[in-house]
């Protein structure tokens, strides 16, 4: 079980990491200040540096899934599909401030 676990906690870390694959496809369309943050009136509240969100995002998913995995481990936690709950979250998060990145 422990070897299922690994290979799949592999597998979990490089869906994250392509992250930075799509973020760099994009990246020529992004502004150089990407918006990642509105109020509640529609205006930009908080921005941040392209090479963050081209680099530092993918990396802070697989770190957090990385984290997330080890703690699953630690509690004995069944169910694979659970280390797949941080990837399915940074697909989601990437669309959506590509969506809005690049609007």
């Amino acid at each position: 079980m422990k070897n299922k676990i690994a290979v799949h906690t592999v597998i979990s870390t490089v869906i994250c990491l392509l992250m930075m694959a799509i973020f760099l496809a994009f990246s020529a369309k992004l502004p150089n200040s990407v918006p990642i943050h509105w109020d509640t009136h529609g205006n930009v509240s908080n921005s941040i540096p392209k090479p963050w969100l081209v680099f530092g995002f993918p990396v802070a998913y697989a770190l957090v899934n990385l984290i997330a995995a080890a703690s699953l481990v630690v509690k004995k936690e069944k169910g694979l599909w659970k280390l797949y709950i941080v990837p399915a979250v940074a697909i989601i998060v990437t669309i959506i401030v590509l969506y809005l990145g690049l609007k």
